[in-house]
């Protein structure tokens, strides 16, 4: 029996191959799922990741589909989105429904990066890496989904495990197209250029120093 477990940060379309399986999107990190060892419990820092680890563990949501075989293994399928693009998206979300205004430090006439720098502990705005790095702090994902060429992504991994063909379920779209350059300043820039570092190195997106070079169709 295999177990594959979808992990999907904020505004990287994982509902929709989620909702696919049938799983809930939960937001599932890595370390929520992998039972921390012997060598975790002696560190503070862990203290309130390994509550989460056993609480959720507790009232068992599904967050993993299986299939019978005779491999016994646990896959991990990441999705992610250009770190600009996200954080942006994520400004918008926020922007457009008073429940998410609720809980952030939100105006009406606040800039994207004033929303940045006031809101940095916000789910949409943390690095996409936090959710594939076990309690090593070393990414462990067997398939990268982008937002960006989800239908592409998401064939090879089928295809990859021989596993049925399943349509991806419609993904939340805001109708109003947006020009992401738009929200994009110097100072916005380098907040994510540095916060979200890792995402860049470790998942292949590309980061510009400066926003005159920003290219428009790398930011969608």
């Amino acid at each position: 029996m295999s177990k594959y477990y979808i992990l999907c940060p904020t505004k990287t379309a994982g509902k929709a191959l989620c909702n696919s399986f049938g799983l809930l999107n939960n937001h599932t990190a890595l370390i929520d799922i992998q039972k921390p060892q012997g060598k975790n419990f002696f560190s503070i820092k862990n203290f309130k990741d390994i509550l989460k680890f056993y609480y959720r563990n507790f009232f068992a949501k599904k967050t993993f589909f299986e299939i019978i075989d005779n491999k016994n293994s646990n896959f991990y399928i990441g999705t992610i989105r250009s770190p600009y693009a996200r954080c942006i998206s994520w400004f918008l979300d926020v922007a457009a429904h008073s429940f998410h205004q609720e809980y952030h430090n939100f105006s009406n006439t606040m800039t994207f990066y004033q929303f940045l720098k006031k809101n940095p502990n916000s789910w949409g705005l943390r690095p996409q890496t936090y959710w594939f790095t076990n309690w090593d702090n070393k990414i462990k994902i067997d398939y990268f989904i982008r937002q960006e060429k989800i239908e592409e992504d998401f064939n090879f991994f089928l295809e990859r495990e021989n596993l049925k063909k399943v349509n991806i379920k419609t993904f939340n779209q805001n109708p109003k197209k947006y020009d992401f350059t738009d929200y994009i300043c110097q100072e916005s820039l380098n907040w994510i250029n540095e916060k979200h570092r890792r995402d860049f190195v470790e998942l292949g997106y590309t980061l510009f120093d400066n926003v005159k070079e920003v290219d428009k169709k790398k930011l969608i």
